[in-house]
């Protein structure tokens, strides 16, 4: 019997994105083009239709994709969800729930001390856990938009028990997500 409900991860590999068709942006995503350089307007743009087009699989209408004031897109729809992106992966992560928030971290930070420290950690952290909690507060971050730092500074698997939230954890790379709706399984989608 399949799971209920997978949180389903598009992989795409910025460097080959294909090109899509057109649509109208909606006011925020404009603001934003309009303010970046040529390399990145392009791939901004790149994935804004391709976001476009994914959601169409789910038989979303393009015109559902809305951004919360903070720049979080949401859709009108039964779904939730979240993008991510590291080197030159980009991801989207969608589920059934009202919340939703992915990370994905490929390199560690090159200054794990310095990170340790701002995150209030035990020092003899070790890089793997470090990058957990990193990628743990990031995606509670996504999905709650509450206050980032706050979030880095306090214990995220016992935040998340406490609040309710169901998570998803993968290391190599530090793969996170998180929910208000139990993940019974993720599925990878690598499109190209």
């Amino acid at each position: 019997m399949p799971p209920s409900n997978p949180l389903i991860v598009h992989q795409f590999d910025l460097q080959q994105l294909p090109h899509h068709k057109t649509y109208l942006l909606t006011p925020y995503e404009a603001d934003k083009l309009s303010r970046l350089n040529t390399k990145n307007r392009i791939l901004y743009q790149q994935t804004r239709y391709l976001l476009r087009d994914l959601l169409s699989v789910y038989n979303i209408a393009p015109t559902a994709l809305l951004y919360s004031p903070e720049g979080k897109p949401l859709i009108e729809s039964d779904y939730s969800i979240s993008l991510s992106h590291s080197q030159n992966i980009w991801l989207v992560g969608i589920i059934k729930a009202s919340q939703l928030g992915i990370d994905l971290q490929i390199s560690p930070p090159k200054s794990p001390d310095t990170l340790i420290q701002k995150c209030q950690l035990p020092q003899d952290t070790s890089i793997e856990m470090l990058m957990q909690h990193w990628s743990l507060a990031e995606s509670y971050y996504k999905c709650t938009q509450n206050p980032f730092m706050s979030t880095l500074k306090t214990n995220i698997l016992q935040r998340l028990k406490q609040e309710g939230y169901d998570h998803y954890y993968s290391s190599n790379p530090s793969f996170a997500a998180v929910s208000n709706t139990p993940i019974d399984s993720v599925i990878w989608k690598k499109n190209i």
